[in-house]
């Protein structure tokens, strides 16, 4: 990636090289997360046609983040800590009488603010005897929109059966 730190809008720097950067973090377990140092190299060039290029070399620092579980969390299997979350699910076929044999479809979609999709745990399917389940791999999608971060997770899971439950 090339950046030039030189350019100025109205005589400010559009660039500036002493910002902060910043990255999200979704620790799933409590406890320290380590983020080593990270070799970063420079390459820039003044202006004009008799300049040179100067490269430069530095390392950003490495930095330990200490996540942990909010109070009365700590049995919580995904947790999500969110100031909005929504959560749908849809059975297909939805308006059919289910006969000894059919399939059924069951998609769950979570969307939440303020986190990644990552951040949303696997459903867990429970063993049913006499019923096949299938699992389908989960769509994850991440939107943000002038620093603000939606996540959104659709799972699914297929099953026949040679038997009849309530649900």
């Amino acid at each position: 990636m090339t950046t030039d730190i030189t350019q100025a809008i109205k005589g400010h720097d559009a660039q500036d090289p002493d910002a902060p950067l910043s990255a999200d973090n979704y620790p799933q377990v409590a406890g320290p997360v380590e983020v080593p140092a990270i070799p970063v190299e420079v390459t820039t060039k003044g202006w004009g046609p008799n300049t040179d290029e100067k490269v430069e070399q530095a390392s950003t620092p490495a930095v330990t983040i200490l996540s942990k579980i909010p109070p009365g969390a700590g049995n919580v299997r995904g947790l999500v800590s969110s100031p909005r979350l929504m959560a749908e699910q849809e059975w297909m076929p939805s308006n059919k009488e289910l006969k000894v044999g059919n399939a059924l479809e069951r998609t769950v979609t979570l969307q939440a603010d303020d986190i990644s999709a990552m951040s949303f745990m696997p459903l867990q399917h429970d063993v049913i005897p006499g019923v096949g389940t299938y699992p389908a791999e989960p769509d994850l999608k991440d939107t943000a929109d002038r620093g603000s971060l939606t996540g959104w997770a659709n799972t699914g899971m297929s099953g026949c059966g040679m038997r009849l439950i309530n649900c």
